[in-house]
């Protein structure tokens, strides 16, 4: 070995023998380390301005300065909504993820969808009923139910510093059409959905282009021609939607400069470069059965994202499979604050669905044929001709514009001694959710199989902690061409 090769060596060696001492007695022997990586240099992947050591070690975090929010206590009633639609949660992702590409990213809102459901199961009666029932796990009668989904929306919907999460419910039927006033006046009063009057029968595509544009004004103009032609006809009577637009910024934010590009293990064995955001923070952690759980906040303590890692890298699909209400709960409850090495990638990407065939395999078959009655709604042959999802996401290191005010989190000292920080790398595929950490609700359940930017129609936002869309259209038509009313 050349004596130039051997200095570097040492160079290197020594640089990972002060790396592992704690952050104060890094930042003291900074000047120390320099030397050593200006000799190392580029050959052995040593960053000269020591960036991916000090930024995690010594420097202080920014946090916002939000306090957590103070929310009212919800009913039973409330909560039991809230479980029935995590259950509901898994049964659709699962039904979305063995019918997509398993190499595919994958976004749902069983929120989203369960809501606008809702709202129609609101005028459904007997078998078309209790299929929607069962699917959707209401295990309580109506008259606590729609009230129970109203104070979850009131609850999710209040103003608070530190995100913006607007949920917007909106009936859009035909005009003069006689729909029953006792329906209109529960999806008013439970839903906050008020009926918007359209003329379906004359002017259909007025009328879509019509409800497109309510519904990019409802999410911040990031979704866009929602319905295409043809899916509003002469013989729709009634639009029925949800949307759910969150922009949030992380309680612990990532820094910009420590991003590096790294590598991502993808299902198929390839592997690609990724942007890789880094931060040493305390967390809600759990190392479980063949995966970790990491819980990372959003300002004011609301919402959270859960990230659930598998040990090797083709172990999503099963991860996937063994997914159940039980598992999530017993995982929520091992989660433990611990310091933690966090990687994780930046992602973006969209997802698209017609959920009529899905939700016809879970058990939901009456509502989309000749068999459907939603005489609730109106004494007429009604039914569900589609059920349009199209969700959102963007995640990297920042939070919104708002997020100017931060402050500098200095740790308490202690004499207690403190467990090492555990490695949370997300380097291969993985699963996520956003959670109201409230009343426990999923409000989405996605994965992450290969980071990088979005290709579809939608525009990428400006920089924001985590930005998504969530939309739930379902059009009830006339189950054949009828005279308009």
């Amino acid at each position: 070995m050349k004596p130039a090769q051997a200095s570097q060596v040492l160079a290197v060696f020594v640089i990972l023998l002060l790396s592992a001492l704690d952050g104060a007695a890094l930042a003291q022997e900074e000047a120390l380390l320099m030397p050593y990586a200006e000799l190392a240099g580029s050959d052995y992947g040593i960053s000269k301005d020591l960036s991916l050591i000090s930024t995690w070690e010594t420097e202080p975090r920014e946090s916002t300065l939000i306090p957590p929010h103070q929310r009212a206590v919800l009913s039973e009633t409330a909560h039991r909504v809230a479980d029935g639609n995590n259950r509901f949660a898994l049964d659709i992702y699962r039904a979305l993820s063995s019918s997509s590409g398993a190499g595919e990213n994958l976004l749902v809102s069983p929120f989203s969808i369960s809501t606008a459901l809702a709202m129609t199961y609101a005028g459904a009666r007997g078998e078309t009923a209790a299929q929607m029932e069962s699917v959707l796990h209401f295990d309580q009668p109506p008259e606590s139910l729609h009230p129970a989904y109203g104070e979850l929306l009131r609850d999710l919907k209040g103003s608070r510093d530190g995100y913006q999460l607007n949920v917007a419910n909106r009936l859009f039927g035909q005009d003069s059409y006689p729909f029953k006033t006792e329906f209109l006046d529960l999806v008013a009063d439970d839903y906050a959905a008020p009926l918007e009057e359209l003329d379906f029968y004359t002017a259909a595509e007025a009328a879509r282009v019509h409800i497109n544009e309510w519904v990019e004004g409802e999410t911040n103009q990031r979704i866009k021609n929602l319905l295409p032609q043809g899916t509003v006809t002469r013989d729709t009577r009634l639009v029925l939607t949800n949307a759910i637009h969150f922009d949030g910024q992380w309680k612990h934010q990532f820094r910009e400069e420590a991003t590096r590009d790294a590598p991502f293990f993808r299902l198929d064995g390839e592997q690609e470069t990724v942007s890789m955001m880094f931060q040493q923070e305390s967390f809600s952690y759990a190392e479980l059965e063949g995966f970790q759980m990491l819980e990372m906040p959003y300002a004011g303590d609301d919402l959270s994202m859960v990230v659930m890692l598998p040990e090797s890298i083709d172990g999503l699909a099963s991860l996937e499979q063994s997914l159940t209400p039980a598992l999530l709960d017993e995982s929520f409850a091992a989660l433990r604050q611990r310091d933690v090495l966090v990687s994780l990638p930046k992602f973006t990407f969209d997802n698209s669905f017609q959920l009529r065939s899905v939700l016809a395999e879970l058990g939901m078959t009456d509502a989309f044929g000749s068999q459907a009655d939603f005489t609730g709604i109106a004494d007429a042959n009604l039914s569900i001709s589609d059920v349009v999802h199209k969700t959102f996401i963007d995640v990297n290191e920042e939070g919104t514009e708002a997020a100017a005010a931060t402050g500098v989190v200095i740790g308490v000292t202690s004499v207690v001694w403190n467990p090492p920080p555990v490695e949370f790398r997300a380097d291969r595929p993985f699963l996520f959710a956003l959670r109201d950490t409230h009343s426990g609700s999923l409000l989405f359940l996605g994965r992450v199989t290969q980071p990088g930017e979005l290709t579809g129609s939608v525009s990428v936002p400006e920089p924001t902690a985590s930005v998504l869309v969530l939309l739930s259209i379902v059009a009830v038509a006339a189950s054949r061409p009828a005279q308009r009313h």
